[in-house]
């Protein structure tokens, strides 16, 4: 329970950083950082992190080592959030996650900084106004997938792959939360009807209760994307590395 209250308060702290610099900022990293693992807090330091396999001990990949790289790439990750450029922001949020994994900047909370460094990104793109993507499901879910696909971006440089598996899970992810908050409101509709006497239906569910339920209904679509529905599909996912 401690580390689900660390990643919420960590979430909580970066999108109001966001919200209110309208950027994401090195120290947003680190605060969020701080937040997750307090007692492991601030960029590595001291060479010897590697990543093995748990199964073999076998090391898998060795990120960069020297504190000054590590800030020096830092640094270059936070231009890169910020260039003014075309680029889909769905595809900077994919190629984004990936130089954040492959820097692992902390000694420890590298994946749950860069699961919410996914939602600040998407924030900052206008394209998410409330943290209800919750695409770490969609990571923890398909975890031997995501590792092998960094895995073999990192070796064979395929980024097409790697960007559809991310593209994949902003659609299936979005559609999810679409249904759930449908869901949600069909709910609420019902206990309105249950709970009011019959003379009272009617006005009510008009009047504040459908104002309570499109409010609600407003905040998620715009959560879930002012440039557009989620994309549909291999069609949708091939759209955007075409952009």
């Amino acid at each position: 329970m401690k580390e689900v209250r660390h990643y919420v308060e960590a979430l909580q702290v970066g999108f109001e950083e966001v919200r209110k610099n309208g950027s994401i900022l090195l120290k947003t990293l680190l605060d969020v950082q701080t937040r997750i693992e307090p007692k492991k807090a601030g960029l590595r330091k001291l060479p010897g992190t590697v990543l093995k396999n748990p199964a073999s001990g076998r090391i898998v990949y060795e990120p960069p080592q020297s504190a000054a790289e590590v800030e020096s790439l830092m640094n270059n990750l936070i231009d890169f959030l910020h260039a003014e450029d075309d680029l889909n922001p769905i595809l900077r949020m994919a190629i984004a996650h990936h130089q954040f994994e492959s820097i692992h900047p902390f000694y420890d909370g590298n994946g749950r900084t860069g699961r919410i460094l996914n939602l600040l990104i998407l924030q900052k793109e206008s394209l998410l106004d409330l943290p209800v993507l919750y695409l770490s499901r969609y990571i923890t879910t398909t975890k031997g997938e995501y590792y092998r696909l960094l895995q073999e971006t990192h070796a064979k440089g395929l980024w097409k792959d790697w960007c559809l598996y991310m593209i994949r899970g902003v659609s299936m992810t979005a559609r999810s939360e679409i249904m759930l908050v449908k869901s949600l409101r069909a709910l609420m509709q019902g206990s309105a009807q249950q709970s009011l006497p019959p003379s009272l239906h009617e006005d009510r569910v008009r009047g504040e209760g459908a104002r309570h339920i499109a409010r609600h209904r407003f905040e998620i679509s715009g959560a879930v994307g002012r440039r557009g529905n989620p994309p549909q599909g291999k069609e949708g996912e091939n759209q955007l590395l075409h952009q």
